[in-house]
């Protein structure tokens, strides 16, 4: 989940964010993710919907 978040999720931000707080956004994200997916069983599940679209001129 960590790699998953960090990789199309946080990447668009990043360039937002001060390069000495971009450990903490980072880490802030992931255990608020967490918090948020976390099942009884101590998996983590998110419903994740993509959209693709392609246009032509």
């Amino acid at each position: 989940m960590i790699r998953w978040i960090y990789q199309p999720s946080l990447v668009p931000f990043l360039s937002h964010v001060h390069d000495r707080e971009k450990d903490a956004f980072r880490d802030f994200v992931v255990r608020r993710m967490i918090e948020e997916t976390k099942q009884e069983d101590g998996r983590c599940f998110e419903t994740f919907r993509r959209i693709n679209v392609s246009a032509a001129i």
